[in-house]
């Protein structure tokens, strides 16, 4: 009898959830129904497995959702207890029909009232927004470029998928920290301080800084090999810098504030915002401390080679060294730093790091590590991966100078992007077509690194990534484009009161009308799993339903006014959707293409 009660107050709270979520609250109103006939039949189960077990077949002649339980719990007497089961299933909001074949119990939605009522929902431009994140703070740790070198295409899939994040997480109501951490200073900048100093021409520097910079640090690797006192010099100045030497810490200040205005250029066009702008610096003198309590609790010790390590086999996983020999710190001695001063600033329920998934074993190390320092909190970061980025199967190796700087591939998406809006609408004026041109540009960018699994390494190419046709940002822009010019023509002109729902039962207005009732519940799942590609594809998936509408469903040209009046509020809907979700991934909706 307890049992029971927990459910039905699950149920109750269940409800008040699902009724956010319209796609959701179907299938939950679905699974009730189903627990509550199992019940009555005396069989013990719950509403979690009930939804586990209930599937959206993709041949409508078996209904629109179906159950397969009843294969599960009773095998060769699955079609009589399926049967037994219907008898006793009450009225389902939005069912119209429940019927037993076979050992499935299938479910047919009426799709002129749920569509009344989706739509209704979707007209609000607040529409998917369940504030699930009140009172919660997410940290984001994002693109975290290198100082001193070129803002490269190996960025922008942390850039982009972070900016997504970002803004998913305020669409459902979080309190988010977007933090570009910078790589401002370690071994690297040493190197590039030695390489100044050997060779570097103060003049060159200030009249074309990054490039110039940028070119002592790959020279400083070409000529290694054959002068391996390089290495000694690289040593030399990172200790001094780490000293506070004075002529370390002028050159590393002024190289850190041109790189800081480099990428400020870039994140301005590629519309990306930080709360915060830190760099590994702020936290060498913290890490230091740190260093010195994992010593202090036993958890840190120092190896024969003087430098101090954690050890972490008994963990399944390489010790983590967190100082040098020489009594420098390392980045992970500062990225321990860095986490305790977000956590002890923002106290978040989350912290994501958008790191390539080459560094896997590493954020593993890291999190073990400020465990075993006593931070339970370490259990709210996560390290959200993604693969390799190559050109043309060329992995990217700055040391090497093989890179794709995004400034140039911006530049070739852009006069790209603006011959194509020339010719598609040669009536807007310069600075319109410009404008939608850097849009589209940009969305095309940004598109080709979202809609992939992020997991899954790119191979990008330049004409993939601003590719107007096909499952582009382009494309999907353009549908919007095509509902603004749609509503805009019917001077607004419609009621969802005097709509005529009658063909909403058939595709495509059903599929469009499903696709719309999902968008809340997308949105929830991505910020469960990280998996920004579920929303691109999502949007992507709308678009091409709404084309394919567009193509086959006049609109203001429809003589019967209810039927007109309904597909108006599906367009109205679907536009309102595709902006939504275009706009959390940070991409524009131009009204016209």
């Amino acid at each position: 009898m307890f049992l029971i009660n927990c459910r039905i107050l699950n149920l109750s709270f269940l409800a008040l959830i699902a009724k956010m979520e319209p796609w959701n609250q179907i299938m939950q109103e679905v699974a009730e129904g189903l627990w509550k006939a199992f019940t009555k039949l005396g069989i013990d189960i719950d509403v979690p497995t009930i939804l586990n077990n209930i599937t959206e077949p993709t041949d409508s002649r078996y209904g629109d959702l179906s159950s397969i339980l009843c294969f599960k719990l009773f095998g060769k007497d699955a079609k009589d207890m399926a049967s037994k089961v219907v008898s006793k299933i009450e009225k389902i909001s939005y069912i119209y029909k429940i019927e037993a074949v076979g050992g499935f119990i299938n479910f047919r939605i009426n799709w002129k009232d749920y569509s009344r009522y989706v739509i209704r929902l979707a007209m609000d431009k607040n529409y998917g927004k369940l504030d699930i994140g009140r009172g919660k703070t997410v940290v984001v740790d994002f693109s975290s470029p290198n100082v001193a070198r070129p803002f490269m295409v190996s960025h922008l899939r942390s850039t982009v998928i972070g900016q997504a994040l970002i803004n998913l997480y305020r669409y459902l109501g979080y309190k988010c920290v977007g933090i570009n951490y910078l790589g401002d200073w370690g071994t690297s900048f040493g190197k590039l301080l030695a390489a100044y100093r050997r060779w570097g021409d103060e003049r060159k520097v200030k009249n074309n800084p990054i490039e110039e910079l940028f070119n002592l640090y790959v020279r400083f690797h070409r000529e290694l090999d054959s002068d391996p006192s390089l290495e000694v010099e690289a040593r030399e100045w990172l200790k001094k810098l780490e000293m506070g030497d004075e002529e370390a810490i002028r050159l590393w200040k002024w190289f850190r504030q041109e790189s800081i205005h480099e990428f400020s250029r870039i994140y301005d066009i590629l519309n990306v915002e930080f709360d915060l702008i830190e760099g590994e610096s702020e936290f060498v003198e913290k890490g230091k401390e740190i260093v010195q309590y994992a010593i202090s609790k036993g958890i840190a010790s120092k190896d024969p080679d003087g430098s101090i390590v954690v050890k972490l086999e008994d963990y399944g996983l390489p010790n983590l060294i967190i100082m040098k020999s020489d009594g420098t710190t390392l980045y992970q001695t500062r990225d321990l730093a860095a986490a305790l001063s977000r956590y002890e600033r923002f106290k978040f329920h989350r912290m994501l790091y958008v790191v390539g998934r080459e560094q896997n074993t590493y954020f593993k190390q890291l999190f073990q590590t400020l465990k075993l320092l006593g931070y339970d909190w370490s259990d709210k970061c996560r390290h959200v991966s993604f693969g390799l980025l190559t050109i043309q199967g060329l992995k990217m190796a700055t040391r090497y100078g093989r890179i794709v700087r995004v400034k140039d591939i911006l530049n070739a998406a852009f006069e790209k992007a603006e011959s194509v809006v020339r010719e598609k609408n040669p009536s807007l004026s310069d600075e319109e077509k410009k404008a939608v041109a850097r849009a589209v540009s940009i969305g095309a960018l940004k598109f080709s690194q979202l809609n992939a699994n992020r997991e899954e390494n790119i191979t990008f190419t330049i004409d993939k990534a601003i590719d107007f046709k096909g499952d582009t940002g382009p494309y999907i822009q353009y549908a919007y484009a095509r509902s603004c010019k749609i509503l805009k023509r019917s001077g607004y002109n419609f009621r969802i009161e005097d709509a005529d729902f009658r063909e909403f039962s058939e595709d495509p207005e059903r599929s469009i009308v499903k696709l719309i009732a999902q968008f809340p519940t997308v949105l929830k799942g991505v910020s469960e799993t990280y998996d920004v590609h579920l929303l691109a594809r999502y949007i992507l998936d709308l678009a091409k339903r709404f084309t394919i509408f567009y193509d086959t469903k006049p609109v203001l040209r429809e003589k019967n006014i209810g039927i007109r009046n309904a597909r108006l509020v599906l367009v109205n809907a679907t536009s309102n959707v595709l902006k939504s979700g275009l706009s959390i991934l940070g991409i524009e909706a131009p009204e016209t293409i």
